[in-house]
């Protein structure tokens, strides 16, 4: 087995969550987690502001995307 990444993310209340619906994206603020959810796997993505990304992101099939910014240890 080989880590590849990881990192602790931040908390809860700095996720953004996307969603695709017939092709069209919704932002919301905050988290997206039920009970019947579970982290499926991440993606680590070095990107300027949450515009870029979203804009990388819609490259990617349409589901929920969970966007959440990791910790940084020197702050």
């Amino acid at each position: 087995m080989t880590i590849v990444a990881g990192e602790a993310l931040g908390a809860a209340d700095t996720a953004t969550v996307m969603r695709t619906r017939g092709g069209a994206v919704t932002l919301t603020d905050g988290p997206f987690a039920e009970a019947i959810e579970g982290l499926g796997g991440f993606y680590l993505v070095d990107a300027p502001d949450l515009d870029t990304l979203t804009e990388v992101l819609r490259a990617l099939p349409a589901y929920d995307i969970q966007i959440q910014p990791v910790v940084d240890p020197y702050e």
